[in-house]
């Protein structure tokens, strides 16, 4: 009975952990929506929304205002705070699925890919379509999923294996760095300057119709994951012991491949390229609750997302009214945790 006890509390710290961290989010979530030039604060948006409120006469927001809210600040937040989410999740899962903590979505070279995609698009289609960005995005989206499957691709033919997958992508990776960097070389000022822009994570073109894609992509794929929580930790194991009981390891890890690569996809297309997320929110979420996929997916997914929205709160208010590009600053927050992650584990 005690044992029973002792697992009930030891289950319901991890949850207890899980709720603070959501406080946080949605803690810096509200700093990030209300700070910045114009003066929008929750009383002038409650005051908008319901009519008879009134707190010591204070000013609905004006239609511009309004504007301002719901259309740059309230989307940013959101936007990246799914994207946040979704790279940390499929950066826990790249991690069983490759029994390596150092992988992440990009291991496959997707984030390589979608660079030069956006490149080629912003090269050849900058100025000359009405829907640039839809090029772009398409762009992104489908170099990503060419480098993947292709790496997934051969990975199978060798017994999709943790070795081979790691090594192909890091081959695809290279291949697709040295396109990228062919066409900035050949690229003129604007042209480079817009490349560049992209690679370190583009948040100008927010829009609701991406946070839409993204919350589709969250419900659709996220429940695969949680559902398979139990074979991601079998799989921390070891891949004879996962087959011993019951996985279907070749199988499921190519199919788990091709959501991250979906998932990760979608999010570079939308943003640019975030880096260190998909490895530092599933190592944080580890030393804080274990290895359980059914809790570490959770917290993992809720860390990256706080990392992501605060950096993005500090890229636009540090140097204001400069906005600092989220990869930049995030990388900044990243590189030093992830060294002290590489010592850590070598001393592990």
């Amino acid at each position: 009975m005690n044992s029973i006890n002792n697992i009930y509390q030891y289950n319901s710290k991890k949850v207890f952990k899980i709720l603070i961290a959501l406080f946080i989010l949605l803690f810096v979530s509200y700093i990030s929506i209300f700070k910045g030039i114009a003066d929008i604060n929750l009383k002038r948006v409650l005051v908008t929304i319901f009519k008879n409120l009134s707190f010591n006469n204070t000013e609905p927001l004006s239609p511009r205002e309004i504007v301002v809210f719901l259309d740059l600040r309230l989307a940013r937040v959101v936007l990246v705070s799914v994207a946040g989410f979704l790279l940390a999740i499929c950066g826990t899962v790249m991690q069983a699925i490759t029994e390596n903590k150092m992988s992440s979505p990009f291991t496959t070279g997707i984030s390589s890919a979608a660079s030069m995609g956006a490149a080629l698009s912003i090269l050849f289609f900058t100025g000359k379509y009405v829907y640039f960005d839809l090029i772009t995005i398409f762009f992104a989206f489908s170099f990503g999923i060419i480098c993947s499957f292709l790496v997934y691709g051969i990975s199978n033919v060798k017994g999709m294996n943790k070795s081979t997958l790691i090594l192909t992508g890091i081959a695809f990776n290279y291949l697709f760095s040295s396109g990228n960097a062919a066409l900035q070389f050949i690229a003129n000022e604007d042209v480079l300057s817009s490349i560049v822009n992209w690679t370190f994570g583009n948040l100008s073109g927010v829009s609701w119709n991406k946070i839409l894609i993204l919350f589709l992509i969250l419900f659709i794929f996220f429940p695969y994951f949680f559902i398979n929580r139990y074979s991601y930790n079998l799989l921390l194991t070891g891949e004879d012991s996962a087959t011993s009981l019951g996985v279907n390891v070749k199988k499921f890890r190519f199919i788990s491949g091709i959501i991250i690569t979906l998932i990760t996809s979608a999010v570079v297309s939308f943003i640019g390229i975030i880096a260190f997320v998909g490895i530092i929110a599933p190592h944080i979420s580890r030393m804080l609750i274990g290895d359980d996929h059914k809790y570490s997916i959770i917290l993992s997914g809720i860390i990256g997302a706080f990392l992501v929205v605060f950096s993005d709160y500090i890229g636009r208010n540090l140097l204001s009214p400069i906005i600092i590009p989220i990869g930049i600053v995030i990388s900044f927050v990243g590189i030093p945790i992830f060294i002290y992650l590489i010592i850590n584990s070598k001393r592990g």
